[in-house]
């Protein structure tokens, strides 16, 4: 099985640069890795243009419509069986992380999606997030972080990401690959480190709003609210307080 990592990434050159020194330590190279740049005005179209021949890694740099746009892209480019998006600031877990995803794959030949777990990072330190799910775990919430999914390509490109959301069609891909009760594997091991210094509460709000205008019948819409709502809205008041400070502490802690 061959494996592409796509890097969507749009005037972040240190975020990229931090993703692409974590993919060229990998002990076995990706079989592609495609950067799909946004027309970036930072310097990145020359830092791409400035790398040394690798016959595995490709760019483009030009506009797009945002991020799904941008993903779908990278699907359309790459020639391999199955897919996973590292973006700019994201790194791989550790050197190894493409080698035995490949041998996961292999052994899984009639894969739609495997997952594992990731680590998130933010000031207050590595906090490890993941595990096996279920198809019901997806009703109102992404319980699967995008960074720890490799997608079969040939699913994205039936099921490519819906452009007019800007936030939540990472989720209503996956939620519909849950749901359709494809073969998806979970592997215990963690894939990537996820960068959430500079992210906000506001984003939570922002998915609330997509997911309220994607579905319309009023059960669904009550049930995002309660569970979805009640989340975003006790991040958004602990925010306000010293509690986020304690929570994140306690919830990051350093690496075994």
């Amino acid at each position: 099985m061959t494996l592409a990592i796509v890097t969507i990434t749009r005037n972040d050159l240190a975020g990229l640069r931090r993703t692409l020194a974590s993919v060229e330590a990998q002990t076995t190279p990706p079989d592609d890795h495609w950067i799909i740049d946004g027309a970036s005005t930072d310097g990145t179209r020359e830092y791409l243009d400035s790398l040394p021949h690798s016959p595995n890694r490709h760019f483009i740099s030009e506009s797009d419509r945002g991020i799904y746009d941008a993903m779908n892209k990278g699907v359309s480019k790459a020639s391999t069986d199955f897919v996973w998006f590292l973006n700019s600031g994201d790194t791989c877990a550790d050197a190894a992380v493409v080698a035995e995803l490949g041998e996961a794959l292999g052994a899984r030949p009639g894969l739609a999606a495997l997952y594992g777990k990731i680590w998130r990072q933010n000031s207050h330190g590595l906090r490890s997030v993941g595990g096996p799910v279920l198809a019901r775990d997806f009703r109102v919430q992404m319980p699967v972080c995008h960074q720890a999914l490799v997608y079969r390509r040939a699913h994205l490109l039936a099921h490519p990401y819906p452009t007019h959301y800007r936030l939540i069609s990472d989720w209503i891909v996956t939620r519909d690959l849950f749901a359709s009760g494809a073969a998806v594997a979970y592997l215990d091991r963690h894939l990537a480190i996820y960068d959430l210094n500079g992210v906000s509460s506001h984003s939570h709000w922002a998915v609330l709003r997509e997911k309220l205008n994607h579905d319309r019948r009023l059960l669904k819409r009550l049930h995002i609210l309660l569970v979805a709502g009640t989340y975003a809205s006790a991040l958004w008041l602990a925010h306000r307080t010293v509690l986020y400070s304690i929570i994140k502490k306690r919830q990051h802690t350093p690496r075994s």
